[in-house]
């Protein structure tokens, strides 16, 4: 094994441990890492490792660099659009079938329904239903409709109080 294909492991390690701290909630949004060394020091690894697992976070938006006394890098507050678009990018790289990803899209679209029927507020309702209105209006145009689709979608999964499917 070359000394790049090693590291490039040892960064996923550290990837994976820092991936694990979120999932159990020793990490939470805002709370800020330690430091490279420390990292480096706790994992056992080289502080290149670390580094390169800090920028695959960054860059899927999982952290955030922050500079100033309080600065470092923090977990981030809310999920990022890195998240749709790797998932966007996922889908279209990948061998799914357009049948899958419809099937994947109607099983969603069912669950964010039934869900937002249950437990929508009133505000969440007028909402969905002023968009649904819009877009029935025989004057709108195609490109007016698609906005007014994207964003009854999004009003629908917001509505079902799940803050992970509106990403």
């Amino acid at each position: 094994m070359d000394a790049q294909s090693s590291r490039r492991r040892i960064y996923e390690i550290v990837l994976w441990r820092i991936q694990e701290q979120i999932a159990s909630g020793r990490l939470q949004p805002g709370d800020r890492l330690p430091s490279e060394a420390e990292l480096a020091a706790s994992l056992g690894v080289g502080r290149p490792a670390v580094r390169d697992a800090i920028r695959v976070l960054e860059a899927m938006g999982t952290v955030s660099m922050h500079s100033g006394p309080e600065g470092g890098v923090r977990l981030a507050a809310v999920p990022s659009e890195s998240l749709t678009h790797l998932i966007s990018l996922h889908v279209m790289l990948s061998n799914f079938g357009i049948r899958d990803v419809v099937r994947a899209r109607i099983a969603l679209e069912r669950e964010s329904v039934r869900l937002a029927a249950r437990q929508a507020a009133a505000y969440d309702r007028v909402l969905v239903e002023e968009h649904l209105r819009a877009m029935e209006d025989s004057s709108t145009t195609l490109e007016e409709f698609n906005d007014l689709d994207t964003a009854f979608h999004l009003a629908l999964v917001r509505a079902t109080g799940n803050i992970l499917l509106p990403s």
